[in-house]
């Protein structure tokens, strides 16, 4: 299981106040860091994988789900099966 915080500056994980980011960059970022533990691990790459995540999550899993079947390629596919959203916040007047 692996746990991510995300954007950086929200939890307990630091980032300048200066850095700006939004979605988009939040969720590259996110497969990033993704793409490089299954580089590190290939052997986990081979299991089913599912994302999951509460409140602002409703707006970012599903961004990172599309992001990641879009980049799938025969070289390097994450096997996506669901994912799961707890609490979430699906509308600009939600968030």
């Amino acid at each position: 299981m692996l746990y991510f915080e995300s954007p950086p500056g929200s939890g307990f994980s630091l980032a300048s106040p200066n850095w700006p980011y939004n979605d988009e960059q939040s969720v590259a970022a996110t497969y990033a860091a993704l793409k490089f533990f299954f580089d590190a691990y290939p052997t986990y790459l081979v299991n089913e994988f599912y994302l999951a995540g509460e409140d602002y999550a409703g707006v970012l899993i599903p961004q990172l789900a599309k992001f990641i079947l879009d980049n799938n390629s025969k070289f390097f596919a994450i096997d996506i099966r669901g994912i799961l959203v707890g609490n979430p916040c699906t509308t600009d007047n939600e968030c």
